[in-house]
């Protein structure tokens, strides 16, 4: 375990698109309601949603399609990625 005072340095920032195809990440979920009827609906990323190639710090659209009334809409989301020393 590294601490502060060391000598060891984080530099720089995570740039280009990630190598993963599907990209998952267990424990998130994004719900939104219907623009038209209101219904709830939740798109979780453990389980079969995921994102393809994300670029970290751009933004992503997620897509929405409502079973109830035929609606789609879309959102974006940006993809965050953090290192830090412990």
């Amino acid at each position: 375990m590294f601490t502060e005072g060391e000598g060891m340095k984080i530099e720089g920032t995570i740039s280009g698109t990630l190598d993963v195809k599907r990209f998952y990440l267990p424990g998130v979920t994004i719900k939104d309601n219907c623009p038209k009827c209101g219904v709830e609906l939740i798109k979780d990323f453990s389980n079969g949603e995921y994102l393809s190639y994300p670029t970290a710090g751009k933004p992503e659209k997620i897509h929405f399609w409502c079973e109830e009334c035929d609606e789609e809409w879309s959102g974006e989301v940006i993809l965050d990625i953090n290192l830090r020393m412990r």
